[in-house]
């Protein structure tokens, strides 16, 4: 059996949990449907304990998932907002402002 590379395990945990694609998962979502799952599947409610630990185990990669996701978004908006005063700076003829932005360790 082939090994599955990162993206192919991240479909299979999103259609374990049946959430649409991942974009669209939010931690609350993710929760609720393993909640659901382990409802239906955990070893005291007659589920086996080897799909009790692949839902966990697909719980916890997507979990990570999202929250590099989430980072990722924040990180991009920091950059967009830096951009953005650069701009301005830079539409305003601040030269000195500008170079304090892009290198605030340096003096002027």
């Amino acid at each position: 059996m082939p090994k599955l590379n990162k993206v192919e395990v991240l479909k299979k945990d999103v259609q374990l949990f049946g959430l649409e694609g991942p974009e669209e998962i939010t931690q609350a979502k993710l929760k609720q449907a393993r909640d659901l799952l382990m409802q239906k599947h955990h070893p005291d409610k007659g589920g086996t304990h080897e799909k009790a630990q692949q839902i966990n185990r697909s719980y916890q990669q997507l979990s990570a998932w999202i929250e590099a996701r989430e980072a990722r978004e924040e990180r991009f908006a920091k950059a967009i907002r830096v951009a953005m005063g650069v701009l301005f700076v830079v539409g305003s003829g601040s030269y000195i402002a500008l170079r304090r932005m892009i290198r605030p360790d340096q003096d002027d």
